[in-house]
């Protein structure tokens, strides 16, 4: 779900960076200081996952998580995500530069809306909090979709 460089026009890009932006400053707001270590950790599961790629017919896809990352961090799941992004850009180049602003709003905001939807099921019992969480790791993956597709138009 990464988009490309070269792909989308200057409005668009320029709007997911904004948006992009806003999170991010949310999000570092919100990180307090013992919280460094699990947003740390959750933005590595995040990157690495994504190299693990599960063939689907002529092609492939990847283990995304920004569900999961949202759920346990809420608004610091932009940072977290924003952080395995410039990582897969640089090192492996899944998207780009120019499209880290959109790529970052399409997989953090359907994580923290997952956070915000879910998290109430999360405290309710062990059976419960299996719903919960995989109700929000889908449903972040559909709107994760659903903004790509919509950046694409």
């Amino acid at each position: 779900m990464h988009i490309s460089e070269g792909v989308l026009s200057a409005p668009v890009l320029l709007t997911g960076a904004v948006l992009s932006l806003r999170g991010l400053v949310l999000g570092l707001r919100k990180i307090k200081n013992e919280d460094i270590p699990k947003v740390a950790v959750l933005s590595s599961a995040f990157f690495v996952a994504s190299l693990i790629h599960i063939p689907i017919g002529p092609t492939s896809a990847h283990l995304v998580l920004n569900g999961l990352v949202g759920m346990l961090l809420g608004w610091a799941a932009f940072p977290a995500i924003f952080v395995g992004l410039v990582l897969q850009a640089l090192l492996f180049q899944f998207g780009g530069l120019t499209t880290l602003g959109v790529n970052t709003f399409a997989m953090a905001m359907p994580a923290v809306l997952s956070y915000y939807v879910f998290k109430r099921l999360l405290h309710k019992g062990k059976n419960t909090a299996f719903i919960g969480g995989a109700l929000g790791g889908a449903s972040a993956v559909l709107v994760g979709t659903l903004f790509i597709s919509l950046a694409l138009d």
